[in-house]
């Protein structure tokens, strides 16, 4: 038992003595509060049309209430003219945002969470890359966001954060996560270590852009065969387009090699949270969209223990990269998943007849907005094309009785 405390104690004097608050740290820190209420500010504008008006009475938010930490802190959740509750959502991203961001920059500086045998960047590109990182992270942040608040991942955040992942890789041209090729079968592993193609060393430009377009074209690739094949196993649409542009960003900042493992990982990510805010909550649904970031962020965490991890002396996880039959086997097993989850899903809002896309809080006033129609309709959304009867839509949500009067 003594031993067990003394190992448990140096691991922890180990762990803590590498969290030293170095200018990095404190940076990432300011910059998350920072991103985090231009980020609210954005995704309200985005949803609800502007983020300077009251919701209530559409009088203009004082100067002070924009402001990062003090601005919510000073309005106190209510208008300083109507005194009714305004969205408290700032002060809760910018608080999120910037923790997110301080320990992925311990996770990255103090840890190499990212080290690979393969991907050997000068200083100047590691930390380039932390900050290349950082914006992916921001831009899940905002798709999360509007995801969970209006059941929509807008255009506006994904395809704007492919071109910008597209230009930044192919003008740096050392950006990678890993390269766009790697191959450590048995048969091709070099004296060196694994293949690489020649061309990746002479031309870092053109392989950036290749890095880049493989991730995005595999992420997007991957979610729509998934949506497609899920619409015709369950009859109705499971992931919405917004799913798939969100991937397709996601895999263009970290290539088409991690975006596999973020396809894989999402439907745990996905059954795990669905469990939990079924059992706390009640909520039989939840977009699909948090669980593609909260997977795209598990594997920006751990990338290097991923392509590293072997469990066998044999078996190799980064092999299967270099081998076609490998790689069809794991796209279909994240497929597999994804499709038995939006089943027991389904099974599970079975018992609450719940038919529409979205809850309904009993508690909320007649005049709130319903929840528009999906760009990501999430998990159990209606088919496409399929209306709702009124007499149905009254069943499920009483503001229709409301609206019909």
């Amino acid at each position: 038992m003594n031993g067990m405390n003394s190992v448990r104690l140096r691991i922890m004097q180990t762990f803590f003595s590498q969290l030293t608050l170095d200018g990095p740290l404190i940076l990432a820190l300011a910059g998350g509060v920072l991103v985090g209420n231009l980020i609210a500010k954005w995704t309200a504008q985005l949803c609800a049309g502007t983020f300077r008006l009251c919701p209530h009475c559409r009088s203009t938010y004082p100067w002070i209430q924009h402001l990062p930490l003090i601005g919510p802190l000073s309005a106190r959740g209510r208008c300083h003219d109507c005194g009714q509750p305004v969205d408290g959502c700032s002060i809760l991203l910018e608080f999120s945002t910037a923790l997110l961001f301080a320990a992925f920059t311990i996770a990255y500086r103090q840890f190499d969470c990212q080290a690979t045998a393969e991907v050997l960047p000068g200083v100047f590109w590691h930390d380039a890359r932390l900050l290349f990182h950082l914006l992916l992270l921001g831009l899940l942040v905002a798709a999360t966001a509007t995801d969970l608040r209006d059941y929509t991942i807008p255009d506006a955040i994904t395809v704007p954060g492919m071109l910008l992942a597209v230009a930044l890789a192919t003008t740096a041209g050392d950006l990678q996560t890993i390269h766009v090729w790697v191959d450590w079968s048995l048969e091709n592993r070099t004296q060196h270590g694994p293949f690489l193609p020649g061309w990746i060393s002479t031309h870092p430009h053109l392989h950036g852009l290749a890095w880049s377009l493989a991730g995005l074209t595999t992420g997007a690739l991957l979610t729509w065969t998934a949506r497609w094949i899920a619409s015709r196993v369950l009859g109705r649409e499971a992931l919405g387009l917004g799913d798939v542009t969100l991937m397709a960003m996601i895999g263009s900042f970290v290539g088409w090699q991690p975006v596999v493992f973020v396809f894989l990982l999402a439907p745990f990510c996905g059954l795990l949270m669905a469990l939990t805010v079924r059992v706390l909550h009640g909520r039989s649904y939840i977009p699909y969209g948090p669980f593609l970031a909260a997977a795209a962020a598990i594997v920006l965490f751990s990338w290097g223990k991923i392509w590293m991890w072997e469990p066998t002396a044999t078996f190799r996880l980064r092999d299967q990269f270099g081998d076609p039959v490998g790689l069809a086997m794991i796209s279909t097993i994240a497929t597999v998943l994804l499709i038995l989850l939006l089943g027991s899903l389904r099974v599970l809002r079975g018992a609450s007849d719940v038919t529409l896309p979205f809850e309904i809080d009993e508690s909320n006033d007649a005049e709130e907005a319903t929840p528009q129609g999906d760009d990501s309709p999430g998990i159990d959304a209606p088919a496409e094309g399929e209306s709702v009867s009124p007499e149905d839509a009254r069943e499920v949500d009483p503001r229709f009785e409301s609206e019909d009067q």
